[in-house]
């Protein structure tokens, strides 16, 4: 994780889902909820249900995290899966 806490590292697995990579942000940021998480990944808003592999994601994939929050809110994030 960068100093900002912008940017940070997941441990992955190829048959995760978003949904599954959701978790484990709000897991690590808890001020990051599942709900107000979307994930982009080349330009791409990518959709819970899926999978790392399926949508050519893995290690050392970079993907973007805009947090969706009525006023605006924190973003974006970038992650970088391990």
């Amino acid at each position: 994780m960068d100093s900002d806490g912008r940017v940070f590292a997941l441990e992955c697995m190829s048959t995760d889902t978003i949904a599954d990579l959701k978790k484990k942000v709000c897991a690590l940021k808890k001020e990051l909820p599942i709900q107000d998480q979307r994930h982009v990944f080349r330009g791409f808003q990518m959709g819970d249900t899926m999978r790392l592999a399926d949508s050519n994601i893995k290690e050392g994939s970079t993907l973007h995290l805009v947090i969706g929050m009525i006023g605006g809110g924190a973003g974006p994030y970038v992650i970088i899966l391990v």
